[in-house]
């Protein structure tokens, strides 16, 4: 009698690769990988935290962006989506730059035009990054117009300075000259508010 092949389609944990799997393995939890190299690297104890929700975050984005067999690689890698080459090397760099993924929330671009790198990603909620879709607009400062999130890259503010400065009523010279506030008292901010109108004139 022969024996049964591999049945249940599965999709490797580590690399997004197809496999069959013996039905039973899936039962018990089993079947996640599709070879032991690929168990091995995703259990890895370099960084201790193959499991956590940071690091399933950057897995599941390097397979967006570079796995042609993944079921979304249209809208991103093939769609030019790519990711910085620190952090598709380097876990570490990925955790530096932008935290532990806190709860609640998911990895998204500031602007979905650009890739993922420094400055054009956070942790945000789902109704952050629905509101992010509607109001990605352009910023025209000294002659240049950009996104935010190039602005970011540009003169070094956080994102969020810039969106609550513009918030607030700031004019885009306001926010875009003035440095980083949160040391300044309110007299010093004020005059630096005048100073940058002046100069934009």
């Amino acid at each position: 009698m022969t024996p049964p092949k591999p049945s249940v389609l599965r999709y490797c944990k580590y690399c997004a690769k197809e496999f069959y799997v013996y039905p039973y393995r899936v039962k018990h939890g089993l079947g996640e990988f599709c070879s032991v190299s690929c168990s091995a690297k995703f259990n890895s104890p370099t960084h201790g935290k193959a499991k956590s929700p940071t690091y399933r975050s950057l897995a599941m984005m390097l397979q967006r962006c570079t796995n042609p067999k993944y079921t979304d690689f249209s809208k991103y890698g093939g769609a030019g989506i790519a990711v910085s080459k620190e952090w598709s090397k380097s876990f570490t760099a990925f955790l530096s730059d932008l935290g532990e993924r806190p709860l609640g929330k998911s990895l998204d671009r500031i602007d979905g035009k650009l890739g993922y790198f420094k400055g054009n990603c956070r942790w945000a909620t789902r109704r952050e990054q629905n509101q992010n879709l509607k109001s990605n607009h352009l910023l025209t400062f000294r002659g240049e117009t950009k996104c935010i999130a190039e602005w970011v890259r540009t003169i070094g503010l956080p994102f969020s300075t810039i969106e609550n400065r513009l918030n607030r009523g700031w004019t885009v010279e306001e926010t875009l000259a003035i440095p980083n506030t949160n040391h300044f008292p309110i007299k010093t901010i004020r005059k630096k508010r005048l100073y940058a109108a002046s100069i934009a004139t």
